[in-house]
């Protein structure tokens, strides 16, 4: 006779509250003000950040960046970007006249105008 223990039944409940007791761990990672919600802390970068980061890519001060270089980046540098992102950003970024990113107008045309 199969113990009440070993039984199908017992094994899949007690996966259950192992998964169960796993995602409550993970959530509570999260939860920084102890609230029961997941609390997302992203800070901004400021436009002078980002035009900083852009201009240590721009090695030669040209005040632009080939498209192939930027791609590069973002698939082998830090948190690496899906070609879905990576699509969507260049057909923003890319100025159709040159073929090349503008940086400063590409981040500037984001920003909000001064009142």
């Amino acid at each position: 006779m199969e113990d009440d223990q070993d039984s199908p039944q017992k094994r899949k409940e007690a996966e259950m509250l192992a998964l169960k007791k796993k995602i409550i761990d993970v959530f509570q990672l999260f939860d920084y003000e102890a609230n029961n919600t997941v609390d997302m802390r992203f800070k901004c970068a400021s436009d002078e950040e980002l035009l900083r980061a852009f201009q240590v890519l721009d090695k030669d001060h040209k005040g632009y960046l080939l498209k192939e270089e930027v791609t590069k980046f973002m698939t082998e540098e830090g948190e690496k970007f899906n070609q879905e992102e990576i699509e969507e950003m260049m057909n923003t970024a890319v100025d159709a006249g040159t073929g090349h990113i503008q940086y400063r107008k590409y981040l500037f045309k984001f920003s909000p105008e001064d009142d």
